[in-house]
């Protein structure tokens, strides 16, 4: 859509609906046909004739000399090289009338990301992650700032532009995009239901022309032909859901005003996306017969019946009964399909399961005071303006983070009435859940048969938000590996809260989702002693004080190895404290700190861990464990493997990812004591093994 061209039809619409006239009537007085006047206000004639733009601008009251527009003049676009980016389908970039090429899809995606952000600064992070997701090379962030480059001189065309002027411009932050609301057809799009609801009571066909005209600046799906990371964006996920709403109120309006030849156009666009929507459909069935097509209106509900009797097992709604029953009837509605209880489908499954799937909750949880203040904090709607969607817990092995997540998720339950899910995602096994086996488990729990559950993961994903669409629902998600194991997990409903829990630092969920990160470190000295107490009965700990500090100090205040140390010595009452803790302190820490005939092993938890690492990083890991010191820097790390610093950050950072080594400062790095341990073991028997190969 031309600007000036926008600009005339945004003007004429205004003067027209003003004087309380309709599209017909406006036409009539201007000598002009009806198609024209729709045309000009929705902006998509090009180059109106000059006559007609004369004759409709005096008929609302308008001096045509007094036009700015190019067309009305009969003169050419004076400005060739304005911007118009599309975004309502597959990404569009034209200047003046010339359509550009972007250039290579990691540069196409990075434009789409920026423009389904307008006018905002999207963080560095976030790019990364949707352009390369959990895996970004080394030189990422100098890839994107050619990016960008190439970007701005392909959007500035031929103009001579200063920096303010550009259109992509650099911050300490990220980068941002800027467009006048004309440039961009979101704006329009949002610009015209905007106005169409603002007119809705008023004058209810002008507001049916202005979500006529919205809905038609959809061209597809948001960024068609861009990556699947892109199109599931929060940010595009959110505006297809607006298209949602507003063509459902536009068949409505167009049902009730006995226009619905105009609904069947927009329903159908969306018919494809969403094949379980039954409000949805009961529109398109309704909006058809109203237009003719009774025998399309019947096949349509006899296609949806069968989708849900196959993928979910049910039967359709009192909705689309209703419909039904009108087509058959043969009763065109007056007014806009009702709402009932059973408007979706989620709403008759998630009646018939309520799951309350949380483990029991700790026995004894002792401390984490300020990491439970901040989880209450970021869902509290006082605190923060509104409730978090997604919150991840993470820190290193055995320190803590599903306990937490479990004991908080009890504490919370009853802010979310549809039920609690709980999902183990083995993050750290040697098969960690794939995302198409965790939704079956999800589904499964949800009341889905298990032969109606999908076998793609994109469609298993879309049943899965289809069902907890109007719920309020807690899903906790323990050990999880990466962020692509998760996001398709992620309802899209905002009053379900997730909570996730891994060894991995979830950066990117943080950028592309807002997922905030709770980073969990070892306990405080006095918290260890308290879950001591706790497990071993306060006399016992209280006859040998000085032994119970020791203790907890050699276990590196981590919880698992002081839940550990304590189950040991509640199978043993009449061992000593301090004769553990010399087991401990003279002996195989590692061995010690397992429980016999159980699971429980502080060096299989360290190893799960150690085996994610990229051979690189378990190199550098292990190298570390012969550091005497507590702190490491780059330039320590450097001279370990015999590399240059820069060589050595990138390392230090998957390191610090894995939760196998935690930033003290910019360029200083600790190591938790039991890793240390963990990794100067891990070196002898390397080297040992080595040595053994080489003598045969």
């Amino acid at each position: 859509m031309e600007p000036h061209v926008a600009s005339f039809g945004r003007l004429l619409h205004e003067r027209r609906t003003r004087l309380g006239l309709t599209q017909r009537e406006l036409a009539e007085r201007a000598g002009v046909s009806v198609r024209a006047v729709r045309y000009i206000e929705r902006g998509e004639v090009q180059q109106p004739r000059q006559e007609s733009v004369r004759s409709l601008a005096e008929a609302v009251g308008v001096d045509p000399d007094q036009l700015s527009l190019p067309a009305a003049r009969g003169q050419k676009d004076a400005d060739s090289s304005a911007l118009c980016l599309g975004i309502l389908g597959s990404l569009t970039v034209r200047l003046g009338r010339r359509t550009v090429d972007i250039g290579s899809l990691k540069q196409r995606c990075m434009l789409g990301l920026l423009a389904l952000q307008p006018n905002e600064v999207v963080s560095r992070d976030e790019i990364i992650d949707v352009l390369w997701g959990d895996d970004p090379p080394v030189t990422c962030v100098s890839l994107v700032h050619s990016y960008a480059s190439r970007l701005r001189q392909t959007l500035e065309g031929s103009r001579q532009t200063s920096s303010r002027e550009q259109h992509i411009t650099a911050t300490r932050q990220g980068y941002k995009l800027t467009v006048e609301p004309e440039q961009l057809d979101l704006f329009v799009f949002n610009d015209l239901v905007i106005r169409a609801r603002e007119m809705h009571d008023d004058n209810e066909e002008s507001a049916l022309d202005l979500f006529h005209q919205g809905l038609s600046s959809w061209r597809g799906p948001v960024l068609a032909d861009t990556v699947p990371g892109l199109r599931q964006h929060p940010a595009a996920i959110r505006l297809s859901h607006q298209r949602l709403a507003v063509v459902l109120a536009h068949a409505d309006l167009a049902i009730q005003t006995g226009r619905p030849e105009q609904a069947v156009e927009h329903l159908r666009a969306l018919a494809c996306s969403e094949p379980l929507h039954e409000g949805m459909h009961a529109r398109l069935m309704l909006a058809l017969a109203g237009s003719g097509q009774r025998a399309a209106a019947l096949q349509v509900f006899s296609d949806i019946r069968t989708r849900l009797s196959h993928e979910l097992g049910v039967d359709p709604s009192e909705e689309l009964k209703a419909a039904h029953l009108q087509v058959l009837r043969q009763e065109a509605p007056s007014e806009p399909v009702p709402e009932t209880e059973s408007r979706h489908r989620s709403t008759l499954v998630m009646r018939m399961v309520a799951p309350a799937q949380l483990p029991p909750d700790v026995a004894g949880f002792t401390g984490r005071c300020r990491a439970l203040d901040r989880l209450r904090n970021l869902v509290s709607p006082t605190a923060t303006g509104t409730g978090a969607k997604v919150i991840a817990v993470t820190g290193m092995a055995g320190v803590g983070k599903s306990a937490l997540g479990v004991h908080w998720a009890h504490e919370i339950r009853g802010m979310f009435p549809d039920g609690q899910l709980y999902l183990e995602l083995n993050g750290n096994s040697h098969t960690p859940l794939c995302p198409v086996e965790a939704l079956g488990r999800l589904l499964s729990a949800l009341g889905v048969p298990r032969d109606r559950i999908p076998a793609a993961q994109a469609e298993a994903t879309a049943l899965f938000r289809t069902l907890l669409a109007d719920r309020r629902m807690l899903i906790v998600l323990d050990d999880a590996a990466s962020t692509a194991q998760i996001r398709p997990l992620l309802p899209g409903n905002p009053d379900c809260l997730v909570l996730i829990t891994s060894r991995t630092q979830l950066v990117s969920l943080t950028a592309s989702d807002g997922a905030p990160l709770v980073n969990l470190d070892v306990l405080a000295p006095e918290e260890s002693a308290a879950l001591l107490a706790g497990m071993l009965g306060r006399k016992r700990v209280a006859a040998e004080p000085e032994a119970a500090a020791v203790l907890a100090e050699l276990c590196g205040h981590l919880p698992l190895a002081l839940r550990i140390a304590a189950t040991n010595l509640i199978v043993r009452p009449g061992r000593r404290l301090e004769s553990f803790v010399a087991e401990l302190r003279d002996g195989d820490r590692l061995s010690a700190l397992r429980v016999d005939g159980d699971e429980l092993s502080i060096r299989d938890a360290i190893d799960s861990s150690y085996r994610k690492l990229r051979p690189a990083a378990r190199r550098l890991f292990r190298y570390l464990g012969r550091h005497a010191e507590p702190e490491i820097t780059y330039v320590t790390a450097a001279a370990m493997l015999g590399t240059a610093v820069h060589r050595v950050k990138p390392l230090l950072e998957q390191l610090c990812m894995a939760s196998m080594l935690r930033r003290v400062a910019h360029d200083r790095y600790r190591m938790h004591g039991l890793l240390r341990y963990y990794a100067a073991e891990r070196e002898r028997m390397e080297t040992f093994t080595a040595m053994s190969e080489c003598l045969g």
